[in-house]
């Protein structure tokens, strides 16, 4: 009788459910395309769900960078230029009518003056003319570089912490490199008037600076941003873990699972739940049923047995 109980319950059950379809090669970068977006939803589900974590992640970032930008002072800088040129004096001149004429120095520029100006240039960017530059009050920090063009100009751009430095330095850098002209010239054994040089921009005033407070802001944001994201997921991956740690697990003897234990096998609290009191759910029959129902089927047969020998019994008794 359990064999078949076992086969109309087997003969009940809905079939299985088909296997997946198998994916060609060609798919698989399909697949990928259709991976990512749910990824990238479940990667906002995640920082949602630990928006608490985020929240105090982004204001620490945002005191930070407050901190950093209120740390770091900002700079000045001012920028100036001056040209190379030869004395009126010793420029070549000409004369038509016999008269010796003084050629203006503005149309004797030559690449020799090109030459001067660069090796000027190479020789204020060395230590010794900056700390020249720091001792006569400025703050040593600038850089001597060639004009674009063909033109012998030079051009120096100083820096400081307030308006007033980033002015003084250029002003000390720019007589610094006229004392140096003529100092070179005198060492080669010429007059130290023969080159000279004049100023063609005289900064006025500095202009702030905020590049080392963007840098520094940009670096924080960064960082910060970065650490809030994986402090999110390291804390979701830890109540994911614990949860799961929490689950009840099935007590396993001799190859068979026991239902987990609080657990009935009617339906009455879940109809109790969904409101479903008048709909009457199929029961599930279990071993200890079908043990029932096969004990009754032996009982009832034997006593039918019982029945029909004590009739034949009867029955040759009266034939007696």
């Amino acid at each position: 009788m359990r064999a078949l109980h076992r086969d109309k319950d087997e003969d009940q059950r809905p079939p299985p459910p088909p296997p997946p379809p198998r994916h060609s090669r060609g798919t698989s970068a399909d697949t990928t395309s259709a991976q990512a977006p749910a990824d990238f939803f479940s990667s906002l589900a995640v920082l949602g769900r630990r928006w608490k974590v985020v929240g105090a992640g982004l204001a620490v970032t945002l005191l930070v960078a407050f901190a950093a930008m209120t740390a770091i002072p900002p700079t000045y800088k001012a920028n100036g230029s001056s040209f190379f040129a030869v004395a009126a004096g010793t420029a070549p001149s000409t004369s038509t009518d016999g008269v010796a004429k003084t050629l203006n120095p503005y149309l004797a520029f030559g690449g020799s003056l090109k030459v001067t100006a660069e090796l000027m240039a190479k020789a204020m960017n060395g230590e010794q003319m900056q700390q020249q530059v720091a001792d006569r009050g400025g703050s040593g920090h600038y850089v001597a570089d060639l004009a674009p063009g063909d033109a012998p100009v030079l051009t120096l751009s100083a820096t400081g912490d307030s308006p007033a430095v980033a002015l003084k330095t250029e002003q000390m850098a720019t007589q610094v490199l006229q004392d140096e002209l003529k100092n070179s010239q005198i060492d080669l054994g010429a007059s130290s008037d023969l080159i000279r040089t004049k100023e063609v921009l005289v900064p006025e005033r500095a202009s702030k600076q905020q590049t080392s407070r963007i840098r520094a802001l940009i670096g924080v944001l960064v960082l910060g941003l970065g650490a809030t994201v994986m402090a999110a997921f390291v804390v979701e991956s830890i109540s994911q873990h614990r949860a799961k740690n929490r689950l009840p697990r099935p007590v396993e003897s001799e190859g068979e699972v026991r239902p987990l234990a609080g657990r009935r096998n009617d339906h009455s609290e879940a109809k109790a739940d969904l409101g479903l009191d008048a709909w009457v759910m199929p029961e599930v029959a279990t071993d200890s049923d079908l043990d029932l129902e096969t004990n009754a089927d032996t009982d009832g047969a034997t006593s039918s047995d019982m029945d029909a020998a004590l009739a034949q019994l009867r029955q040759l008794l009266a034939e007696d």
